[in-house]
């Protein structure tokens, strides 16, 4: 039977150390492992990569007001990919087609969100 590479308190102190900002990279080199690892021990553990539900709604409120998506991403820092997943299927009047997202304008779907 093969050895965990990373103990319990090696997760705990990990959590803390993502936690506090460092890079699963770095974090990875310091315990001479693979960052994949990392992310399969410890997974569902570290809670400050998920965006908090006030900031969920804050975002899609300024979406249905007008705001883009890069304008929200912006204003409350987050990746624009992340403001993408928070409103998909939930902003009316955008349309998807791969990467691209088009809006709603009377004439049909006009690019450049």
């Amino acid at each position: 039977m093969v050895a965990k590479k990373l103990s319990e308190e090696d997760c705990k102190h990990i959590i803390k150390l993502i936690n506090e900002g460092h890079q699963i990279k770095e974090i990875a080199k310091q315990f001479g492992v693979h960052p994949s690892l990392i992310s399969m021990r410890c997974k569902g553990r570290y809670l400050t990569r998920m965006v908090p539900l006030e900031t969920r709604n804050k975002v899609i409120k300024a979406i249905k007001e007008g705001s883009t998506m890069a304008e929200a991403a912006q204003m409350y820092d987050l990746n624009i990919g992340t403001v993408y997943n928070i409103t998909r299927g939930i902003v009316e009047g955008h349309h998807t087609q791969g990467n691209h997202i088009f809006a709603r304008t009377a004439y049909g779907f006009l690019t450049g969100l």
